[in-house]
Formats: C-alpha cells, sequence, structure tokens
C-alpha cells in the first residue's frame, strides 16, 4: 500500500500547534514525508524527509510557515495626486 498520512493539518491546526521547548516534528498530511517543523522561537518550518540510497534520513527544509495579514485600503487612498 501506498505511503499515505491518516492526518492532515490545515492551515488552523497549523496555526494552533503548541510551542515547547524543544524542537518537534508533526507530519502534515500528503504525502507522508511533508512534515513541519516547530521551534522554540515560535517559528514553523515545511521539510520533505527522505532516506538516501544508504538509509540515512535526510530533511530538506522547503519554506517557513508565515501568517500573512492583509490590510485592506479604501481605493481612494492608494491613488497619488499630483
Amino acid at each position: 500500500m501506498a505511503n499515505r498520512s491518516r492526518v492532515y493539518l490545515l492551515d488552523k491546526d497549523i496555526r494552533k500547534l503548541d510551542i515547547k521547548e524543544k524542537r518537534y516534528t508533526k507530519s502534515v498530511g500528503e504525502p507522508k514525508e511533508l512534515c513541519i517543523w516547530v521551534n522554540p522561537s515560535g517559528m514553523k518550518s515545511f521539510f520533505l524527509k527522505y532516506k538516501d540510497s544508504i538509509g540515512k534520513e535526510i530533511a530538506y527544509k522547503l519554506s517557513d510557515f508565515r501568517e500573512v495579514f492583509i490590510v485592506l485600503m479604501k481605493p481612494e487612498e492608494t491613488l497619488i495626486n499630483f
């Protein structure tokens, strides 16, 4: 059978992950090798984990999880009058 995860973390689930004293790993979903590191500083990073030809587990960092805030402006505030 395929290597599938039983847990699928959504955006809201990732935001709610607890910050602990040590870095820990949580599986995000499909594929099972896609995981997230939760650091004591609060930074969360996505990575892929896989095994090389020798069998050594390797982690490849993809990107940081960032909470994006969108500021909405009125259309007339974006115009510059000369």
